[in-house]
């Protein structure tokens, strides 16, 4: 007994065994065999495949189209007129010169400098520069066009007209008719009988070699004075006409610059835009037709009514079986 006890001890005292764990390795795929690898075909230049690299990225510039030069619309040209103003504007420069060589050679008169001076030379020198002037930007142009724009003729044209004629009216030769001037020295007047017209003459009487060498002077002076006014009269009658044809000139030059412009409108560039979205149809949503309040008012409290009327009969119907109980006392018995 007590070998079987000690025994039974010694097992419970032993622990369990542990459970064997087997390591099991997965087994390798074998080697496939290498595949075959294509022959390289010729691509064309075209088609060869694009590398991207972003250092050779270069930004999107839209093509700028060259934009269209036009000239201002210019009125056709009126190939008489303008040898008109051509001619009227080389006779312009050579009376103007003409006119100024004449007034500055009056300096050591004695009679006719200062009338000469402020009647022929403002008029003559100004139709002389604005002459040049038009002249050169017609060479300049090979005479195919008008010259200086015709506004600019309107204001100067005016302007040596108005000199021309008012200058030489006041300061002209014909206001002086004699040689002596105001000096008395030179002459000795008096009331003197004339027998043929019976009347006494007022008569003036000098040295003889003075009064010609006077009357002398006096005669050439006039004559170089009387060219100058008629030169400036002459230069103002041809701005006058040069007046006239710039405004002619002015108004048809504003009347073509009305027009319209056309200009060929440049091709639209091919670039993303949103496509257009379509408007869908969407059907129309039907609603139920509505009843009138009253009409649904009276339908409920019709329900209403009828089911407390059936509540109410429910409770006071009669028994079909009436139950009798079988342990009561008869009215004999009690």
């Amino acid at each position: 007994m007590a070998s079987s006890a000690s025994s039974s001890q010694q097992q419970q005292q032993q622990p369990p065994p542990e459970p064997q764990t087997t390591t099991q390795t997965a087994p390798q795929p074998q080697p496939q065999p290498p595949l075959a690898t294509p022959q390289p075909v010729h691509t064309p230049a075209g088609f060869q495949p694009l590398v991207y690299n972003a250092r050779n990225v270069l930004p999107y510039v839209p093509y700028q189209l060259p934009q269209q030069a036009f000239e201002t619309p210019e009125p056709e040209p009126n190939r008489p007129w303008e040898l008109t103003k051509t001619a009227f504007h080389i006779l312009s420069v050579a009376l103007g010169a003409t006119g100024v060589g004449l007034g500055f050679s009056t300096l050591n008169y004695q009679y006719f400098y200062a009338t000469v001076l402020i009647a022929a030379i403002p008029a003559c020198m100004l139709a002389l520069v604005w002459s040049i002037a038009d002249l050169l930007v017609r060479a300049l142009r090979r005479f195919q066009s008008g010259g200086i724009h015709p506004g600019a003729h309107i204001a100067l044209s005016l302007i040596i007209f108005l000199l021309g004629a008012i200058l030489p009216a006041l300061f002209g030769p014909w206001f002086q008719d004699s040689w002596y001037g105001s000096d008395p020295s030179y002459q000795t007047c008096s009331n003197v009988y004339d027998p043929t017209t019976r009347r006494y003459v007022y008569t003036c009487t000098t040295d003889t070699a003075e009064e010609a060498a006077a009357r002398r002077q006096y005669l050439r002076e006039k004559r170089v004075a009387m060219a100058a006014a008629v030169v400036t009269f002459v230069v103002a009658v041809m701005h006058f006409g040069l007046f006239v044809g710039a405004c002619v000139d002015t108004d048809r030059v504003n009347r073509v610059a009305k027009r319209p412009i056309y200009v060929v409108a440049p091709p639209q560039m091919m670039q993303w835009q949103p496509p257009v979205q379509q408007q869908q149809y969407q059907p129309p949503v039907q609603q139920p037709p509505t009843t009138p309040q009253t009409e649904s008012d009276e339908s409920q409290s019709r329900d209403k009514g009828k089911g407390k009327a059936t509540d109410k009969g429910k409770g006071k119907a009669p028994m079909l079986n009436a139950i009798v109980e079988d342990d009561a006392p008869s009215g004999s018995q009690a």
